[in-house]
């Protein structure tokens, strides 16, 4: 089966990544995450469980797309942050490959 390939995040490449990224997610049901709104304010529970969940598979897809220069900037952040600290910053070259389904 073959995989989707994603080049890292570079100084010049960053609204091509970004729409590429913003695919990935929505191909694996995780593109409700870019959302401003971020982490659910009045979820308890199996909710909340679930949210973190996904916020840690959605990371972790936007972190493997980054160098270590950038990732050190966003660790932490919430996605619209992320999204917005990304657009100012670069990072090494590279592809990542994801697979498909």
């Amino acid at each position: 089966m073959g995989g989707i390939k994603i080049d890292k995040l570079t100084e010049t490449n960053f609204h091509e990544w970004r729409q590429r990224i913003k695919m990935v997610l929505a191909l694996r049901d995780l593109d409700d995450m870019l959302d401003e709104d971020g982490k659910p304010t009045d979820a308890e529970g199996r909710e909340l469980a679930l949210w973190k969940r996904r916020d840690t598979k959605a990371s972790a897809i936007i972190g493997l797309t980054l160098g270590s220069e950038q990732l050190e900037h966003v660790s932490g952040y919430r996605w619209a942050q992320r999204e917005r600290s990304l657009e100012r910053e670069g990072a090494a070259g590279g592809t990542v490959v994801f697979p498909v389904g």
